[in-house]
């Protein structure tokens, strides 16, 4: 995974993490009573601001120092426990969710539009994409710059209202979205992959459909769109649910259930409360923004259209539990929850951008798939391990292998380059039985590796030592293709790296050495 890559699915957890803070903001505002309402809206914004920002602050040193865990948790308590200390004898509970709301609808206006540009700019440096790969960019960079310069016309100060800006720009941004499904579609896994990036697009094509011109320019749709509304959304929920299969235990999946099963029980509950319905009015454009449609007045609703609303958020709570709850599904599962969180009202260019952001990241998530559970099994010797070599080289476009037959040892070499990284895969062995599989990528260091992965003894995954950047992270990449092989190593420099396959080979096979060289070509290339 580069580095862009990884900065982007970071910032996608910001975006989830802050998104759910702006509906629990959006809730408690909207269950307020008048007068205390008013007095919080009448109250100061410096304290709150300067609260928010001592505790933003604080996340973000803990982040700089995050090679140090017990640094960085410290920095990250004693930060935010000081600003919030500092700021307790000037704020209220409701005048933070009314001043936090606010804030974090600007904040998230530019945090999406950096994940909307760091992953079409990864694919515009990807050159295995071909010509077009520059294509989502340009779209993306076009989109975000209207609806970020919308968002700050139509900020109180200036008070303009640039509609033509929301419009185009919307527009851009969904071309992007499309431009990068149609580039990465060969990289998709399989005919499930391929389903799954549809289904999971599928509640926003609807959306866009049904609302037309009128859409873009911030209009929201009537009751009348509840139905074909809710279908997509089940359907997207289940496909969720279905077609992506995290590795988890007995214990990781009841867990990931049980969440599904609280949120779908926890909503359903709200929507039926009594407090609810009185407060109903004020809650009608938070649950427009979220759902797509105008909401019904609660009693209003059939059982049979609450249960299908019911399914479809278990559904998709319980899928994006469970991703999360798998290092190798877990960009997905963020993605996922970026694009849950962010809604289908679309009314403002936050939302619009929150969309995006988590429809590319979704795409590029679904790209890099992680390997499919599989059963542990003896170590076993490949079968005829030039024919995979030669299988290797047709995947990869480059020349065949090279075997020299010496006195003790037989060697098979491939070589090539891939993203202008030159790699050398060498398979060794003394008998024709026993082999040795060995790769390297890009210029190895003269000291000691900079990070290394070793097995994690149970058989199940591998551990980090050192810098991890190097490395990228758990949920695809290097790693990810590393799985295949649970007894292999790796070495890693800041512009080369060095992987030994172990003893467990029985998995060798062109695709899954195709997966490695190409995730450590990627990832070498991305440091330099």
């Amino acid at each position: 995974m580069s580095a862009r890559a990884s900065a982007a699915s970071q910032l996608v957890v910001v975006a989830v993490v802050a998104g759910l803070a702006q509906i629990i903001a959006g809730v408690e505002l909207g269950f307020a009573l008048p007068t205390p309402l008013a007095k919080a809206i009448a109250e100061p914004a410096t304290p709150y601001i300067l609260a928010i920002s001592g505790v933003m602050a604080a996340g973000l040193a803990a982040w700089l120092v995050r090679a140090r865990v017990g640094v960085a948790v410290a920095v990250a308590v004693g930060g935010a426990a000081l600003a919030w200390t500092l700021a307790v004898p000037h704020v209220t509970p409701l005048g933070l969710a009314y001043h936090g709301e606010f804030i974090l609808h600007h904040f998230l206006t530019l945090v999406s539009a950096a994940v909307c540009l760091l992953v079409a700019h990864g694919w515009a440096n990807d050159p295995e994409l071909g010509r077009v790969r520059a294509a989502p960019l340009l779209a993306a960079a076009l989109g975000v710059l209207l609806l970020v310069g919308q968002h700050i016309a139509g900020l109180p100060i200036l008070g303009f209202d640039l509609e033509v800006l929301r419009v185009v720009g919307a527009l851009a941004v969904f071309a992007a979205i499309v431009a990068g499904l149609a580039l990465l579609w060969r990289r998709l896994d399989g005919w499930s992959g391929r389903a799954l990036a549809v289904l999971l697009l599928a509640p926003l094509a609807v959306r866009l459909a049904l609302g037309g011109a009128l859409g873009l320019r911030g209009g929201q749709l009537g009751v009348s769109a509840a139905g074909p509304m809710t279908v997509a959304q089940l359907i997207a929920g289940v496909a969720a649910f279905v077609l992506i299969r995290p590795r988890l235990d007995r214990l990781g999946q009841v867990l990931a259930l049980a969440v599904g099963a609280s949120v779908s029980l926890a909503l359903e509950g709200i929507y039926e409360s009594r407090r609810f319905a009185v407060s109903f009015t004020n809650f009608e454009d938070l649950l427009r923004s979220i759902v797509g449609f105008e909401v019904p007045f609660p009693g209003f609703v059939e059982r049979w259209r609450l249960g299908f609303s019911a399914v479809a958020i278990f559904a998709v709570a319980a899928a994006i539990a469970r991703a999360t709850l798998d290092p190798f599904e877990r960009r997905r599962g963020l993605a996922l929850a970026l694009m849950v969180v962010a809604g289908l009202g679309l009314a403002t260019p936050q939302l619009i951008l929150m969309q995006a952001a988590g429809a590319l990241a979704l795409i590029a998530a679904l790209a890099e798939a992680a390997p499919a559970p599989v059963e542990r099994v003896e170590a076993a010797p490949p079968d005829e391990p030039e024919l995979i070599l030669h299988g290797l080289a047709e995947r990869l476009e480059v020349e065949p292998p090279v075997v020299v037959e010496e006195a003790t040892e037989t060697v098979i070499a491939l070589r090539g380059e891939l993203r202008r990284v030159a790699f050398d895969l060498r398979a060794r062995s003394n008998d024709g039985r026993r082999w040795r599989v060995g790769l390297r990528a890009g210029v190895l260091g003269r000291g000691a590796p900079e990070a290394e992965v070793i097995p994690d003894g149970e058989g199940e995954g591998h551990r980090l030592r050192g810098d991890a950047r190097l490395v990228g992270e758990a949920g695809g990449g290097v790693l990810a293709a590393l799985s295949a092989f649970p007894e292999s190593c790796g070495r890693f420099w800041s512009a080369g790296a060095e992987v030994e396959l172990g003893e467990d080979l029985a998995r060798l096979g062109p695709a899954s050495l195709e997966a490695l060289v190409r995730a450590l070509c990627r990832q070498v290339g991305a440091q330099g």
